[in-house]
């Protein structure tokens, strides 16, 4: 290859080229530089580069990595990506362009001559601008969706709640006439009071986990810290939501007692997470005559391992690789987005963990696993 043809390429580059012999004066200047300083490289050749562009003195990476490549033969990157640019170069549009300067040393009879190649960054910057917008316009939609898949739990959630809150009422007022009836009767019969009062109170406190729940359910939990919390209680204040809209539907639940441990969650996506689970079970076991839907926990090591199993008979291996995916539902129409486990799994994964399909299972599981603390990489990630 001749000297033409290695110029033509060095003139013709994407990009800056500007080389500059010992005394730092400029041996070639390509079109890129033509035109983006306004120079043409019969102004500029044999001329000190500090004479063409004085800013290199005042700025010290600059100046020093420039000193560096010529004495020592040392390879300099300069980077002004995020602050002024170095150098007054500037776009098709008049805009200063964001430089980034990358200086090879090239060894020339016994010294240094240096090779400056001047990158424009701000399309990388816009690139990346871009991204971030689309990342949060991407976590703005999934949080609408989230609470789009909650109306919809409480929508189905609605009627059994309403039976919840008004069985209970019932007996509270049921409880205060007898203890008004007992009392125009005899002021001394005490005992029966106490009994009823202290039914009264368990009755208010069953209400009071049930709209606990609910209130927990309905807020939005992605903004919410990590804190430890019981899994009892967590799985407790769900299955409040449910057990009436279950046993309604002629689902027996199985929740057994079981180990009783911490773990370090936002309790309420974890609440969401296994609502939507045992929402998902009702619907495909809603049609066999047998119906239930068991519910464990445990600690293994370091991890939690959760389990929602029900009386179907597993997930059909064309479906399993799908069924994870956004908006993808094995519903009827207008019965579901298919939103539910895609998001319940991006929950879930961040806390580390992941929801599985057990595909050993004679019915149909699924498992969250997940750290019971989380790793001190994620809580540096906020």
């Amino acid at each position: 290859m001749n000297e033409v043809i290695v110029k033509k390429i060095l003139m013709e580059s994407s990009h800056g080229i500007v080389i500059l012999d010992q005394d730092k004066k400029i041996c070639l200047w390509n079109r890129w530089m033509e035109t983006h300083s306004h120079l043409s490289e019969g102004e500029v050749l044999g001329q000190s580069i500090l004479s063409v562009f004085p800013e290199i003195t005042s700025n010290i990476r600059l100046n020093m990595g420039l000193k560096w490549c010529l004495e020592s033969g040392k390879y300099s990157l300069i980077s002004e990506r995020y602050c002024i640019s170095p150098l007054p170069l500037k776009s098709d549009t008049g805009k200063i362009i964001n430089s980034r300067i990358v200086m090879t040393p090239i060894p020339f009879q016994g010294s240094f001559h240096c090779s400056m190649e001047i990158y424009d960054s701000s399309s990388l910057l816009a690139k990346e601008q871009y991204a971030v917008e689309q990342n949060k316009k991407l976590k703005s939609t999934q949080a609408a969706l989230v609470e789009t898949s909650k109306l919809a739990a409480l929508g189905e959630m609605a009627g059994g709640i309403a039976h919840e809150i008004n069985t209970p009422l019932g007996s509270i007022l049921l409880r205060a006439s007898q203890i008004k009836r007992i009392l125009e009767k005899d002021q001394t019969n005490t005992a029966k009071v106490i009994e009823f009062s202290d039914m009264i109170v368990d009755i208010c406190n069953r209400i009071s986990s049930i709209v606990t729940g609910l209130r927990s359910f309905a807020r939005v939990g992605e903004n919410d810290p990590f804190v430890i919390k019981n899994i009892s209680e967590i799985v407790g204040d769900t299955l409040s939501l449910c057990t009436t809209r279950l046993e309604n539907n002629g689902v027996l639940l199985n929740c057994p007692l079981q180990d009783d441990f911490d773990i370090e969650c936002r309790p309420v996506q974890i609440s969401q997470v296994l609502l939507n689970m045992i929402s998902n079970a009702q619907h495909a076991i809603e049609n066999l005559e047998d119906k239930w839907i068991t519910i464990t926990y445990k600690k293994s090591g370091d991890m939690m391992q959760l389990s929602v199993t029900d009386s179907g008979k597993g997930i059909a291996p064309h479906i399993r690789d799908k069924i994870m995916q956004p908006f993808f539902t094995t519903k009827d129409i207008g019965e579901g987005t298919g939103l539910g486990l895609s998001i319940s799994s991006g929950i879930i994964q961040d806390h580390g963990g992941s929801i599985m399909i057990n595909s050993e299972s004679e019915h149909t599981m699924f498992m969250i696993e997940m750290p019971v603390r989380r790793l001190v990489a994620d809580r540096d990630k906020g």
